[in-house]
Order: structure tokens, then sequence, then C-alpha cells
């Protein structure tokens, strides 16, 4: 089938970094029922100054569905498939530093207010840790 199908977006700025860039979550391959997919990928898009060109910088893969993405201290919060994990910018790709694993079966969404991260799920969209 070979389809690339877009699950989220966030803007981010890394931290040792003067320019924005704007994250891209991607399936291949999603089949709902049963839930099955190829692989997943994050795609890494520098903005220009003046906001109106992309460039794509890098493809990091994941191995399930990067459902949520939110900007975090600097680095990267991105919810993939049951695990929530911090990505770091790489030279040829995101950099993994940290993971944890959820008993949720997919992590839907992310909010963060001051220091805070508050992450949800299909089932339980007002769920924090």
């Amino acid at each position: 089938m070979n389809v690339l199908y877009l699950c989220s977006i966030a803007l981010v700025k890394f931290s040792g970094r003067d320019d924005q860039y704007i994250v891209v979550g991607t399936v291949k391959d999603l089949q709902l029922r049963p839930r099955s997919l190829t692989c997943g990928y994050l795609l890494l898009y520098k903005l220009s100054h003046t906001g109106d060109q992309l460039e794509l910088v890098h493809r990091t893969e994941v191995d399930d569905l990067p459902a949520a993405i939110a900007p975090f201290q600097g680095r990267l919060l991105v919810g993939v498939g049951r695990y929530l994990r911090i990505y770091d910018y790489g030279k040829k790709k995101l950099l993994r530093k940290c993971e944890n694993k959820v008993t949720c079966s997919v992590l839907s969404h992310i909010v963060h207010v001051r220091g805070a991260m508050f992450p949800g799920t299909v089932s339980n969209p007002n769920a924090s840790w």
C-alpha cells in the first residue's frame, strides 16, 4: 500500500538552536481495525526566518503510532504508542533521550503548562502524571 498518514504536528524550538522547527508525526500503511502499521516517522522541518518555507532536516523512524507531539523544556515530548518519549536534536536524526511505558493503549495528546506535562489517552483524556 505504501501510504503515509499524518498523525500529529508541533512547532518546536530546541535548546541551543536559534531556528524553529516543525515536527510532523506520520505512519506508513495504517490500518485501524485491527490496529497495524508498517512503521512511524518523525519528520523534522526547519522553518525559514520569514516563515514561508520549510526545509526537511531529517526523518526519524519510530516503532509505533506517533499520535502526540509537544515541545517540552527545549526538547521534544512524543507519545509513541504506549511510550512517552523525550527526543533531542541530532545531526542525522532525533535522539531518544528517555522513555516511560504507560498503561494505556495509545497516548493521544500532550499538554504542558509551566514545566508540568499532562498526557492523555482516548479512553482517559484528562489523565495526568
